[in-house]
């Protein structure tokens, strides 16, 4: 059976989903570097993540925005734009996607449409993460 969701269930279930990421242990968003297509049963150990010097995780610590209506039957979550600088000396990384942990689980992936070269000089480049009630893409990358 269709389930057609309105426009509050939709707004409570995204709040639901925004809240859960900050408690009680943050989620934590990391690049990965291997060159494979996650699906919902990847597990976080699957997942070989960056090493490059100067990469850091970063914990989602209530950094996403409150649910918004982009537009009949469409909300979305976004959090702050997370800056990844190349390494200013070798060894540096193909960053081909992102992924989501929370309590050491893998919760969410997403592979990026072109890989992401992050050694010395090359540009930096930013994400975001976006929360949909659409099968949008889980992240944004600038």
């Amino acid at each position: 059976m269709l389930k057609i969701f309105h426009d509050a269930e939709l707004e409570a279930a995204l709040t639901w989903l925004v809240d859960r990421w900050s408690a009680p242990t943050p989620a934590v968003l990391r690049l990965f570097r291997n060159d494979f297509q996650p699906s919902p049963a990847t597990l976080a150990g699957s997942f070989l993540e960056a090493n490059f010097v100067g990469y850091n995780p970063v914990l989602l610590t209530d950094q996403l925005t409150v649910p918004a209506k982009v537009q009949d039957g469409f909300w979305e979550s976004l959090s702050d734009l997370y800056a990844f600088t190349p390494p200013a000396a070798p060894p540096g990384n193909i960053i081909y996607g992102a992924y989501l942990t929370l309590d050491g689980v893998a919760v969410a992936s997403a592979r990026f449409d072109q890989p992401i070269t992050m050694n010395p000089g090359f540009p930096p480049f930013r994400i975001r993460l976006r929360v949909s009630s659409k099968s949008e893409s889980l992240f944004q990358v600038e």
